[in-house]
């Protein structure tokens, strides 16, 4: 979503007032408890309004991630999609985080796997898709998924449509990709 500005000629005077913001104000929710205790995987090292289609591949502070087809609620699968380098302020307030638009995000893993993934999200609209070690889940929002295992995997995710939360997957994870229509993601936290 965008931010949407008025202008006004008042008596002489220009002003500029905010409409609508679709991110700055919402409610963070509670994020704690990611997997690493040092700086996260942020984006910043990627301009506001960079874009990465479907079917490419981009990396962020040294961690690869490869751009995949989404799947709808109804099964249909998209190629349209792109990662979106925003500073919508929806996780973070100084800085940027990626739009994942009907796309997947596959983090790329060793071989070896990793013990623990986290990340900020917050979904503003559609479905979810989530893949843990092979397993395909199609969902709608954050509660959907918490307290489950995935994969033999357990998820952990705080948070609701339209309010941030934190996503949290632990146990043996060899293969790991997300993905939403309006997803936006930042902060990720990955611990061998």
């Amino acid at each position: 979503m965008n931010r949407f500005w008025l202008l006004a000629l008042v008596m002489g005077v220009l002003s500029c007032v905010t409409l609508f913001s679709a991110c700055e104000d919402d409610d963070m929710g509670p994020i704690d408890d990611p997997c690493c205790e040092l700086a996260p995987i942020d984006f910043e090292d990627h301009a506001p309004g960079t874009n990465h289609p479907n079917g490419t591949s981009f990396t962020t502070q040294g961690q690869k991630y490869d751009v995949l087809d989404f799947t709808w609620s109804n099964g249909g699968i998209t190629s349209s999609g792109m990662v979106m380098i925003r500073d919508t302020k929806c996780l973070n307030p100084g800085g940027v985080e990626a739009q994942l638009n009907n796309v997947n995000i596959k983090a790329d893993l060793p071989a070896e796997g990793v013990s623990c993934i986290s990340f900020k999200a917050v979904n503003k609209g559609g479905n979810l898709n989530l893949t843990i070690n092979n397993q395909f889940l199609n969902f709608s929002e954050a509660s959907d998924i918490d307290g489950t295992m995935q994969g033999g995997v357990m998820i952990e995710a705080s948070g609701a449509n339209d309010v941030a939360g934190l996503w949290k997957f632990t146990g043996n994870i060899t293969d790991f990709q997300v993905g939403g229509q309006e997803l936006f993601v930042d902060d990720w936290c990955i611990e061998e």
